[in-house]
């Protein structure tokens, strides 16, 4: 008999879904030396909107980069095997290329040219990094600026061990050290380093150096992309301040096509430089069920930038939603599903059942699915008594299956399973629901743990590791 999973799973699996993943280009799971956890790392949201460029570099060629040890200007080669902006060249700023730094290295330095920036007030560093260095206790990596007469860390690695798997943007005002000197610089370096754990170290690309728009707003996002049909909404609008200067005067106008709303608000109060406000609009009251197209627009005196003044984005209207969920705890008591309420929250209890530990369960082709964990059982669950339908037996990995996710886009079901008795790791299937049939897609994670898996209305697979508290 397999080994029951030593751990409490509730999940809760909707049959319906509005939710859209926003890339915060999450790090894979890396374990950090000191303490074993992993850390993430996020991409930062552009601060400031470009007015005027300074110094800018795809590093298709060395334009005047004085190189130490182990940096090269060159075709990406791995970690990462592709530049940022997709050229012919391909080219990229690394230390080393295409390999992971290694052991007891001495600091080395990649030093940009000599960059006027005499007559400059502000200015904004910006790149991308594909990257990853083991926390300051152990290994070293950072940017620094000259101020013209020394230099100034503005990012190191700090703390956290981290790996990025996909390019991620980094801004720094360097207004401190740049603005008024001619004989501006920056550098990257890469070291010291111990004697064990190496990440990828440095690879850097679309390097610029720029003064920003005095004035210049822009939209972010529109609130609420779900309601339900009757509701009274209250759209809201998010405004971002991309310039260098604090906006108290601004206007900002919503349409939603076809619900006979174009309403417009005029805003006094301050929004700071690199600020968010959120801005509420007129009560809106849905007409009819569907999907709406909203429009946002903001308006400022002397916006420099209008490429961001408006964002479209979607509103879906409901009637009420029922969703369907399952709790269950350790294989022994209350088990079965559960009738969820959208957008409320609401839940009522459908049946309860001793006999099964359900491991994953989803809704799919009007049919509630579900895994039975300690037998691999596929089944179908009545919704109204919750009494399961045996359709067979899932072939899987030795540990059992963790979870079921329905794509509609494509209308497959998919399984995650794990082994933990021999290989310790998590994979994915797709699964026959006529047969219970699987198919091998491939291993979803070494060295983890799924222990759940969704897929939202757009055909976007999500998972939940257990060991790493990564959502995947």
């Amino acid at each position: 008999m397999k080994k029951i999973l030593p751990v409490l799973i509730i999940a809760f699996v909707l049959c319906a879904s509005t939710i859209k993943a926003q890339d915060y280009g999450l790090a894979g799971p890396v374990k950090s030396k000191a303490n074993d956890i992993v850390v993430p790392t996020k991409s930062m949201v552009p601060q400031y909107g470009e007015k005027a460029i300074l110094f800018e570099d795809d590093f298709s060629s060395n334009i005047g980069w004085t190189l130490g040890t182990y940096w090269e200007i060159n075709a990406a080669v791995a970690e990462p095997a592709q530049d940022h902006s997709p050229t012919g060249d391909n080219g990229i700023m690394a230390c080393p290329l295409g390999t992971d730094y290694t052991d007891y290295m001495s600091r080395v330095y990649a030093t940009s040219p000599v960059i006027d920036c005499s007559g400059e007030t502000v200015v904004i560093l910006s790149y991308w990094s594909f990257s990853g260095c083991e926390n300051d206790s152990w290994d070293h990596m950072g940017v620094e600026a000259y101020n013209g007469s020394t230099w100034d860390v503005i990012w190191d690695n700090g703390s956290s061990s981290f790996q990025e798997s996909e390019w991620t943007y980094y801004e720094f005002n360097v207004t401190t050290q740049a603005a008024g000197n001619a004989n501006f610089q920056v550098r990257f370096y890469m070291g010291s380093t111990d004697g064990s754990v190496e990440y990828s170290g440095w690879a850097v690309d679309d390097l610029k150096l720029f003064s920003p728009e005095p004035h210049n707003l822009g939209v972010i996002a529109i609130a609420p992309s779900f309601i339900t049909l009757g509701d009274n909404a209250t759209p809201q609008v998010t405004i971002q301040n991309f310039g260098t200067n604090a906006e108290s005067s601004y206007s900002v106008n919503l349409v939603i096509d076809g619900a006979g709303y174009d309403e417009t608000v005029n805003v006094s109060t301050s929004i700071a430089v690199g600020s968010t406000a959120v801005i509420d609009m007129p009560e809106w009251t849905s007409p009819a069920v569907g999907k709406y197209t909203a429009t946002a627009a903001v308006t400022v005196a002397d916006d420099g930038e209008t490429g961001n003044d408006t964002l479209i984005s979607d509103i879906t209207v409901a009637d009420v939603v029922i969703g369907y969920g399952f709790n269950a705890y350790g294989g022994t008591v209350d088990l079965g599903p559960v009738s969820i309420l959208i957008p409320d929250g609401t839940l009522t209890s459908i049946a309860a059942n001793s006999d099964e530990f359900w491991a994953g369960a989803d809704w799919a082709n009007e049919t509630w699915y579900a895994v039975q964990y300690d037998t691999d059982t596929l089944l179908t669950a009545d919704t109204v008594t919750g009494t399961p339908t045996s359709i067979g037996v899932m072939p899987g990995p030795e540990g059992g299956f963790t979870g079921l996710a329905y794509d509609v886009t494509t209308g497959i079901m998919y399984a995650s399973g794990v082994d933990y008795v021999s290989t310790y790791e998590s994979y994915l299937y797709t699964v026959n629901l006529e047969t219970a049939a699987t198919e091998l897609v491939g291993t979803s994670l070494d060295d983890g743990l799924i222990i759940g898996i969704a897929c939202d209305a757009e055909g976007n697979l999500y998972g939940i590791d257990l060991i790493y508290d990564n959502l995947l």
